[in-house]
């Protein structure tokens, strides 16, 4: 089954990272002479075929395509004992995110503070779409994301495997900027509305929120991803 992925920097990430084979590309006329669209194609076996803009336009729904789309194999999740076995210095385990837009700003920010695991509960949260590898700049495609049926069984294995998990939560005492790494990290971010679930919680190791001045609640989902895995990445050193 394919599936297709659009939009510039997307489509040279998945070039790049080799990992789905690539059936067709459209491309609009006046995007074959942008140089960064020329560069991408270029170790490309298969030709790029010229459509009306209109063309793209109505198969993204009137998305940002930027006069590029590329189609390709459907996403392939790994198993979580696979990743597991990869060790992943970070994991970032998402509970129940649904905004795809989140979720590809979080893949984004992974990408940049080199955390190369994702975990995704496969019911009420949002899986890689179109919309996720657009949001994300094409990052998501360098990851190792792993589906589950059940977060906290997945927080067992991980812990299992010499992991600490650490939970983002409005009510914890303890504060970003005092936690104390270990080795092999996952981080736990919640549901935009909802946060993290109960029992999620009880399977974390350690609770911590992050210190904000100001009168506002907290920060999105995806902002609390980027400040989290920049302060692991620089401050504790973990690479």
């Amino acid at each position: 089954m394919k599936e297709f992925v659009y939009g510039r920097h997307v489509v040279a990430e998945v070039i790049q990272a080799g990992k789905r084979a690539i059936s067709e590309i459209w491309v609009a006329d006046a995007s074959l002479q942008d140089k960064d669209v020329k560069a991408s194609l270029s170790n490309l076996s298969i030709k790029p075929q010229i459509v009306p803009r209109k063309k793209l336009d109505d198969l993204t729904k009137g998305a940002n395509h930027q006069g590029i789309v590329a189609f390709v194999e459907s996403w392939a999740y790994t198993p979580l004992e696979k990743l597991i076995l990869q060790k992943p210095k970070v994991v970032v385990v998402c509970d129940s995110i649904t905004d795809p837009h989140n979720l590809g700003a979080i893949a984004r920010a992974m990408r940049c503070f080199n955390a190369e695991g994702l975990v995704l509960n496969k019911d009420h949260s949002c899986g890689v779409t179109p919309t996720v590898m657009k949001s994300s700049a094409g990052a998501i495609e360098n990851l190792t994301i792993s589906l589950v049926i059940n977060i906290s069984r997945a927080l067992e294995d991980l812990k299992q495997a010499g992991y600490w998990v650490y939970a983002a939560s409005l009510n914890a005492t303890e504060t970003l900027p005092q936690i104390k790494w270990a080795d092999y990290v996952v981080i736990v971010l919640g549901n935009e509305g909802e946060g993290i679930r109960p029992l999620v919680l009880k399977n974390s190791d350690v609770l911590f929120k992050i210190p904000q001045k100001g009168n506002f609640d907290s920060l999105n989902v995806s902002q609390a991803a980027s400040v989290i895995l920049y302060e692991i990445n620089y401050k504790e050193g973990i690479s």
